[in-house]
């Protein structure tokens, strides 16, 4: 996954991903207006990230190949996400180990941001936050709408 600084001093973006190895200074490129939501499924009033009418729209740098992005919600994908980050999503029906995916449970049509992960020969999606009380799905149960491939920190994420 790429990760961009938008509008923030190097050092600023250092101190947001509390680790200089995921920072890469981007000079002027072009961007993109990409839309967004803000959950990615929510089963109360029925709205469907890349489906309903978007929340609004962010800028991405072109190059990254997101069609959309998805504001991240929760503690289960800390450290890497945090609440108020937006992840750029490429629509492909497949991912690899240890890529980042949202993903459609088929059961519930719930939509989620999850790692794809494989245990004892099996692939699951999984929270990185083991502390979140969210549990593994198994990839069978769900559906791949596409993969993170961009991540810019959000007003909650700094």
């Amino acid at each position: 996954m790429a990760y961009f600084t938008g509008d923030l001093t190097l050092d600023q973006a250092c101190e947001a991903f509390e680790n200089r190895n995921q920072v890469y200074a981007v000079g002027i490129q072009p961007m993109v207006k990409l839309p967004y939501w803000n959950v990615p499924a929510d089963p109360y009033n029925g709205r469907t990230a890349d489906v309903d009418e978007p929340d609004g729209y962010i800028s991405f740098p072109a190059d990254t190949g997101a069609d959309f992005a998805i504001c991240v919600t929760g503690i289960c994908m800390e450290p890497s996400m945090r609440t108020g980050d937006y992840v750029g999503i490429r629509r492909t029906p497949v991912c690899s180990t240890g890529e980042v995916a949202l993903i459609e449970v088929l059961e519930t049509g719930d939509r989620m941001i999850k790692r794809s992960v494989m245990r004892k020969g099996r692939r699951f999606f999984a929270p990185d936050n083991e502390d979140a009380g969210e549990y593994a799905i198994p990839a069978e149960g769900c559906r791949v709408i596409g993969v993170g491939v961009a991540l810019t920190r959000g007003k909650g994420g700094l």
